[in-house]
């Protein structure tokens, strides 16, 4: 596939080779990249930042019900350039509903308890996944937050939500 979309609809352990594409966001066990269609996560250990331009080899597989290339070959990076992110989809109001069959720029607003966000009346809370070391969120753990990022995948107790930016 030459674009995200299309690894969206390929099989598990399908051969994903994708250029040129740019990460948006970086946890702890890997990245998202996304292009002006659609995002996918990848799983790896390998180094990377947000904005760098990178060619991505692999297998698609599927993580909490999404597409993501769940064994990553090899990624090199190619450049790096400014990220421009999509609207976000506000879902604090619609949290114990929300449920994507793909991943979507979201925010959520509510109290950080460890890496949940809680959000009131809610029975949901959002589940920070992954998070990189950078975010510290012992440091903000009590407070009021807005966080940023992608929805990677939802269950009866959680919305995952892989972040690219936090507010206190």
């Amino acid at each position: 596939a030459t674009n995200i979309a299309g690894i969206l609809s390929m099989k598990d352990e399908a051969v994903v080779i994708l250029d040129n594409a740019q990460v948006t966001a970086v946890a702890a066990s890997g990245f998202v990249v996304a292009d002006a269609e659609a995002s996918i996560f990848v799983v790896t250990n390998e180094t990377v930042a947000v904005g760098d331009r990178v060619n991505v080899k692999g297998s698609k597989g599927t993580i909490n019900g999404l597409a993501a290339v769940t064994i990553c070959d090899a990624v090199e990076n190619v450049g790096n350039a400014a990220v421009t992110y999509p609207a976000t989809k506000d879902i604090t109001s619609a949290l114990d509903a929300y449920a994507s069959d793909k991943m979507e720029f979201v925010e959520v607003t509510g109290s950080l308890d460890g890496a949940n966000v809680s959000v009131e009346g809610a029975s949901k809370v959002a589940a920070i996944l992954n998070p990189a070391a950078s975010f510290d969120l012992a440091a903000l753990n009590g407070h009021n937050v807005i966080v940023k990022g992608y929805s990677a995948g939802a269950t009866a107790s959680l919305v995952n939500v892989i972040p690219v930016e936090i507010v206190d």
